[in-house]
């Protein structure tokens, strides 16, 4: 790592988020992994969240923040993130998430411990008021892409990844998951994947599974114009990601 540069970048998109960016910008801060920079990215908020950015950035000049010229939308404002990075490792945080204070240095140890290129991790639920809701969500020590098809496993504000590993691969725009098949392609292109079955973040439910059919129709468009499976081994998959979705969200 040359002088300067920082070991992570964090990639936090802001949209609307005046009411809990800050708390988020306070866990990513307290990492006991300091050489970091953290890179929010404004995609046209109406609110006050990027002033409230900026007042922080202030006391922490790792902080920096950054807009759109116009709303482009969650995947094209993680992909100007990663074209941004100057890190060894990207890290990805939505405005509402928290992380514990170890979440990177454990994930940095097991990545240099495994070689492996994409960490992930466990998480637990938190309500709109922060409050844990006794849900977590387990993951296994690795997933490859044909689990991955089944199951998401991987949290996006749970990933670390080597920055070099990304050359070539930006999130699309045109799927609703666009972290997921993110994911898929960096996995059917050979990256490996391992995980920590420790609670490291904290996800806010909000409305994330308000419309679950929406999201189930979305994932048949992503195995079959995606990753352009065939109708059976689609349906095998599908049954997975609904057994998936139970064990989530239920």
């Amino acid at each position: 790592m040359e002088h300067g540069q920082p070991l992570v970048t964090v990639i936090i998109p802001l949209y609307n988020g005046a009411r809990t960016i800050v708390e988020t910008l306070r866990s990513a801060c307290a990492q006991t992994v300091r050489e970091l920079e953290i890179l929010v990215i404004d995609d046209g908020s109406s609110d006050g969240g990027p002033a409230l950015v900026e007042d922080f950035s202030r006391d922490d000049a790792r902080v920096r923040l950054l807009r759109n010229e116009k709303n482009l939308g969650v995947g094209r404002t993680r992909n100007r993130g990663m074209r941004e990075a100057r890190g060894e490792y990207l890290a990805f945080l939505d405005s509402d998430d928290l992380w514990k204070p170890q979440k990177l240095q454990r994930q940095l140890a097991l990545l240099e411990e495994t070689g492996a290129d994409l960490c992930f991790a466990a998480y637990a639920f938190i309500d709109e008021a922060g409050k844990e809701t006794g849900r977590e969500y387990r993951v296994p020590q690795s997933v490859d892409y044909d689990g991955l098809l089944g199951e998401n496993v991987i949290g996006c504000s749970t990933v670390v990844l080597r920055r070099s590993r990304t050359q070539g691969f930006w999130m699309d725009p045109h799927y609703f998951h666009e972290d997921y098949v993110f994911w898929l392609e960096l996995l059917k292109s050979g990256c490996r994947a391992v995980g920590i079955n420790e609670v490291l973040v904290l996800y806010r439910t909000g409305g994330r599974s308000g419309n679950k059919l929406r999201a189930a129709k979305n994932r048949w468009i992503v195995y079959r114009k995606s990753q352009r499976l065939g109708f059976w081994r689609s349906c095998g998959c599908f049954w997975r990601y609904v057994k998936g979705t139970r064990k989530k969200y239920f």
